[in-house]
């Protein structure tokens, strides 16, 4: 998705590399090499310009307790995007509503390339897995039912049996709903979630739609170019997937 609209609905976007964790006993995974990871990944996201290290709370707590948690964040300054974050196992790029594609590809790029290249014995590196994910929302005008918005706006559709309807007092207009749905893609094992969000702990009236592309076990990319090209091909059908989705009444209300 290019996000280049006037007013775009993205929230976030998020590209996320998790890798292979040595168990040292049970309930506990380690990353031998993550404390040296950290420094000198660290001196490689400065040159890139992701200088201000913001330590979570997470990063009080033993690496090994908390394994795929994001314990570092790193940014171009206090408050400012795009973000780099780092835990034992996990990686993320985060963008905002500056975000363009060409811009974030080329930051994972610069990211994984450099991951790769101050990995401590990058022969015992095994990746796991990868998600690109974009989050999406817009506000409901108020009044709307949002299970017919969900239809006329996005195509899609929330059925339940009229009958359980009839002489209930039970309306059939929800008030929440958190939709998820996985669909795998020919040939890669790579697959498409989309997820549908209304009322479940968001503001008033936000309806919100998440698409994440999802790769892992022995068809995930193992080097960098790999990784980059996956990564296009699944940016690819996120655009493709978010231009279908919209409807026309929709996309010009992001123009």
């Amino acid at each position: 998705m290019d996000n280049r609209l006037p007013h775009p609905p993205l929230q976030e976007v998020i590209f996320e590399l998790k890798w292979r964790l040595d168990s040292i006993q049970p309930g506990f995974l380690k990353d031998p090499h993550y404390q040296i990871l950290i420094g000198t990944l660290y001196g490689k996201l400065r040159e890139l310009g992701y200088s201000f290290h913001e330590p979570l709370q997470t990063s009080n707590i033993p690496d090994e307790m908390v394994p795929y948690i994001v314990q570092h964040r790193f940014r171009p300054s206090k408050e400012q995007w795009p973000l780099v974050q780092i835990g034992s196992g996990i990686l993320t790029l985060n963008d905002t509503t500056h975000y363009s594609w060409p811009d974030f590809s080329k930051r994972i790029r610069d990211l994984v390339e450099n991951f790769f290249r101050v990995y401590p014995e990058l022969d015992s590196l095994q990746i796991l897995e990868m998600n690109l994910r974009y989050i999406d929302a817009v506000t409901i005008p108020e009044g709307t039912d949002p299970k017919e918005y969900l239809k006329q706006s996005v195509g899609a559709d929330i059925v339940m049996p009229e009958a359980l309807f009839i002489n209930t007092g039970v309306m059939n207009r929800p008030v929440g709903f958190d939709i998820y749905q996985t669909f795998p893609r020919e040939g890669d094992g790579t697959l498409v979630m989309i997820r549908y969000i209304y009322g479940h702990g968001t503001p008033p009236g936000k309806f919100t739609w998440e698409t994440t592309v999802h790769i892992e076990g022995e068809t995930v990319p193992k080097t960098p170019e790999k990784i980059i090209q996956w990564c296009n091909q699944a940016h690819d059908l996120t655009h493709d997937w978010f231009l279908k989705m919209c409807s026309d009444e929709l996309m010009e209300s992001f123009r």
